[in-house]
């Protein structure tokens, strides 16, 4: 028999095995790009520091 954490993964693990894809607005992959970069920048200039 399973135990309560064990049927929450199995059903997790069926639905996980169909495959989904989300559509990335442009708007929100700019904004990623964005905050990518200065955090980027954030960690180059602390490095250059060190």
């Amino acid at each position: 028999m399973l135990n309560e954490n064990q049927e929450q993964t199995r059903k997790l693990a069926l639905g996980c095995s169909k495959p989904c894809f989300e559509v990335v607005d442009k708007a929100k992959l700019m904004w990623f790009e964005e905050i990518f970069e200065e955090f980027k920048k954030i960690l180059v200039s602390q490095s250059q520091i060190s």
